[in-house]
């Protein structure tokens, strides 16, 4: 029989179950329990996605062109996706030729904006239980403990018991415990990154601290 698909109902049941609760949770449902498990669920899991590239969330996208020309000098408006975690890793003009990268492009808001009729990013996008790797589902699961256990059980102990075992010690700045592991295991099943871009500014280069961020240097056109 094959295994049912981990959705988010069932991942919050085992979580409640596993703190020794009646599995009562209802995604639909108005009553308080609910509401207050699922605004703490998307704190959670906004703090678990925010710590690695995950690759169970990248996705190539190409994006909507808006049919109204911007105002702001730019040819083209584009909507970008709702349920992203991070800005673009890359911004491409086809993804027939991936090393044809869009390097001259603004974000403002929910809009990128470029001078290119077509638009394609690699970007990180919220995706369903089901799809994330079993590492991360089980850190996350640990991690959802510790942040429902004040909440729920007013428990001050496992909360912290939870937490370390899921983030690690302070010193680790929440990447050891549990999301360590899954963050060293999405690594070693990744393929390694290509070097089709090594030669992109968008990758290579330095700002002025000596840091690598894709954005910094003088091809930075986000407007900081």
């Amino acid at each position: 029989m094959a295994a049912r698909p981990v959705d988010k109902d069932a991942l919050i049941k085992r979580v409640l179950l596993a703190l020794g609760l009646p599995p009562e949770y209802d995604q639909e449902g108005e009553d308080q329990s609910s509401g207050q498990i699922d605004i703490v669920y998307e704190s959670c899991l906004d703090r678990c996605l925010s710590l690695h590239d995950w690759s169970f969330a990248k996705r190539t996208v190409k994006l909507t062109r808006l049919s109204e020309t911007p105002d702001n000098g730019w040819q083209y408006a584009f909507q970008l996706p709702g349920n992203r975690i991070e800005a673009p890793q890359r911004v491409l003009r086809s993804v027939q030729t991936p090393n044809d990268i869009n390097r001259h492009f603004t974000i403002e808001e929910d809009h990128l904006f470029t001078s290119c009729p077509d638009c394609y990013v690699v970007i990180n996008l919220a995706t369903a239980p089901s799809e994330w790797g079993v590492a991360f589902r089980a850190a996350f699961e640990v991690a959802l403990k510790a942040y429902l256990a004040i909440p729920l059980l007013q428990d001050e102990r496992m909360q912290k018991e939870q937490h370390q075992l899921a983030f690690g010690t302070p010193s680790e700045k929440g990447r050891g415990g549990l999301i360590n592991s899954a963050i060293a295991q999405d690594l070693a099943n990744s393929p390694r990154q290509s070097n089709l871009y090594e030669n992109d500014p968008l990758t290579s280069a330095h700002g002025s601290d000596g840091s690598t961020s894709p954005f910094d240097g003088p091809w930075n056109h986000w407007g900081r």
